[in-house]
């Protein structure tokens, strides 16, 4: 079975989606062999992220109307839509696996165990704060880890380049973690305890406090 992208659009910031967006545009120019004839392009990514971020440079004013707001969420569709299309270039290359996914800067979409369960982050309402939370499954406890820096940490990576501990949340599916930089990219990822066993980590998601 082929590889799949997990975006997570609807969990991660616009200024996060921004960075994104030309994160894939870089890579697209950086490894042409790899990703042929991509669409969209690499111009189309970097255009629409900018559209993106003076829409969203515009709301953030005080002084924002209703049409700013406006204008900034159909920027932030038009931007999901040309990721969401970027991504499923990349699943329908004949060369997609979860190296060449990475490759691109996105995120693999695991499998998971036999326990699925959804992981969603967001914003607290204190600076540096963010609530991490997924899926209750009956009587497991949940192993939250972290890493700081632009994309998550390759598979055997060691020290301050490897994942990091936060917590274990026992019985509770929600997890608050607070002394974040802000306007900077933190990954985080979870799995769950079953009676002693570690199940498999979800899929890595991240945020950007503003």
């Amino acid at each position: 079975m082929k590889a799949k992208v997990n975006l997570s659009l609807h969990s991660i910031s616009i200024p996060e989606k921004i960075q994104n967006e030309r994160i894939y545009a870089n890579n697209l120019d950086a490894y042409p062999l790899d990703f042929p004839n991509p669409h969209p392009v690499s111009s189309v990514l970097r255009a629409s992220a900018t559209d993106l971020e003076t829409a969203y440079g515009v709301a953030q004013n005080p002084n924002a109307t209703a049409s700013d707001i406006a204008a900034m969420h159909a920027k932030e569709r038009t931007s999901d839509a040309q990721v969401t299309e970027l991504s499923h270039y990349a699943e329908d290359l004949p060369t997609c696996t979860p190296e060449l996914i990475e490759k691109l800067g996105m995120v693999v979409r695991l499998s998971g165990g036999a326990h699925p369960y959804v992981f969603t982050i967001k914003q607290g309402a204190n600076p540096g704060e963010a609530i991490l939370h997924c899926k209750t499954v009956e009587g497991a406890a949940y192993e939250f880890q972290f890493f700081k820096g632009i994309n998550f940490p390759a598979d055997g990576a060691t020290g301050d380049q490897a994942w990091q501990p936060l917590g274990i949340s026992a019985r509770k599916a929600t997890f608050f973690v607070t002394g974040l930089q802000m306007e900077v990219k933190y990954w985080f990822r979870v799995r769950p305890i079953i009676e002693q066993t570690n199940e498999a980590w979800e899929a890595p998601i991240s945020i950007i406090l503003v």
